[in-house]
């Protein structure tokens, strides 16, 4: 068994190394020497199916891409007219956004500066709790 992947693998080292030679006589000579024709329609078939492969690729992403395109028409035309394609959970979450708004705008701002106040006292520390924090900055500071 190791004496058939031996054989394989010189094989293969062999290919290449006559392959390789041939491209650099080739590319000296600047033509093609064994099996011109052969090789000639060999490329073109490469070329050809290469241009089959990209349509077959571009195709779905140009479709993809315009339907997108339309559905993007189709919102901005019904943009104006809103009630024609929402659904009514759509309007009852409308409905919930404006009644949050009036709630807020209906409150002073005298009542917030209240609860800023009220939670200013409610966080405030003593004269002692100050002078430790401030110690103790001092301390991890040096």
């Amino acid at each position: 068994m190791l004496e058939t992947a031996l054989l394989a693998t010189g094989a293969t080292i062999g290919v290449f190394v006559v392959y390789f030679w041939l491209v650099v006589f080739e590319a000296r000579r600047g033509k093609r020497v064994l099996f011109p024709r052969l090789r000639a329609k060999l490329d073109l078939l490469l070329v050809r199916s290469r241009t089959k492969l990209a349509a077959a690729v571009h195709l779905p992403q140009r479709t993809a891409i315009r339907a997108q395109e339309s559905a993007t028409n189709v919102r901005s035309l019904m943009a104006p007219r809103p009630a024609l394609y929402e659904t009514r959970s759509g309007l009852v979450g409308r409905q919930r956004t404006h009644n949050a708004r009036q709630k807020n705008a209906s409150a002073t701002p005298n009542e917030h500066f209240a609860a800023l106040h009220a939670h200013r006292t409610d966080t405030t520390l003593n004269a002692r709790q100050v002078k430790a924090r401030k110690k103790r900055h001092l301390e991890e500071r040096f």
